[in-house]
């Protein structure tokens, strides 16, 4: 969070997505369903953040006048351009477009509702990811099949990965709100980038590769089991990060 101060008064706003409360990111995903400029999403994002309103006066010099609670700012457009400018931070440039792009990493959904069945994520940044279920949920990448890939880190018991059952729960979570679909879109993409850079040697053919995701990862496996079947079983169930962490120190030493 930052502190930003307007005449005598200091207000928190985020300063990374991660700062995000639930609603405010529900906010933010509904924004981003409409046709609207940046500009717009902005000023909309800081009146929902400041909880306040603001006006344009009919003057000549067409001032802002920005209302939070019981206080009242007289703000020229420029003023008001820079406060909002604080979000700048959740844009990217791609192939000359800007695109809104959270870097979230923290887990603002510990629990969802899809349907009529409760599902529970996974805690921040996919810590406590099995290496089993990260294979799962990369082969599902590979195939574009998102409904799969939220399965994967939305689970009907908390901590109880099972791969059989993927398929058939993603049919509960393709009845997300498109709101919460773009949410877990954004922390799936960046902890995935997150990953890549903690573990570069690791995703070192890019961490969204389509091509043999399950071959490449069950070659993993028999290489970090130096092809001992009796070990496999025992990586698959390992920590993500730990199982990431032993291939980065592998990689790196060859």
């Amino acid at each position: 969070m930052i502190e930003l101060k307007i005449d005598t008064e200091t207000y928190q706003i985020p300063s990374t997505a991660n700062d995000f409360t639930q609603e405010q990111l529900l906010f933010l995903a509904n924004l981003c369903q409409k046709a609207i400029s940046v500009e717009e999403l902005k000023t909309k994002l800081f009146l929902c953040c400041i909880g306040g309103q603001i006006y344009t006066q009919t003057t000549k010099d067409k001032r802002h006048i920005l209302c939070v609670q019981k206080h009242k700012y007289a703000l020229t457009p420029t003023q008001f351009v820079v406060l909002t400018s604080v979000f700048d931070f959740l844009f990217d440039k791609i192939d000359d477009a800007i695109v809104v792009k959270p870097q979230l990493t923290k887990q603002l959904f510990p629990t969802i509702q899809a349907g009529c069945k409760m599902l529970y994520g996974c805690d921040d940044a996919m810590t406590d990811f099995t290496y089993e279920q990260f294979i799962y949920m990369m082969e599902y990448a590979s195939q574009g099949n998102t409904d799969a890939i939220i399965a994967c880190m939305y689970l009907p018991v908390k901590g109880k990965f099972d791969a059989t059952a993927v398929l058939n729960e993603s049919l509960n979570t393709a009845k997300l709100s498109p709101n919460m679909r773009l949410i877990i879109t954004w922390f799936y993409n960046s902890t995935m980038e997150f990953l890549s850079k903690r573990f570069p040697h690791c995703f070192s053919g890019g961490s969204s590769s389509k091509s043999n995701s399950f071959d490449t990862q069950n070659r993993i496996i028999d290489h970090l089991a130096h092809n001992d079947v009796t070990k496999k079983e025992i990586i698959r169930k390992s920590m993500l990060y730990d199982v990431l962490y032993t291939l980065e120190l592998s990689t790196q030493n060859k």
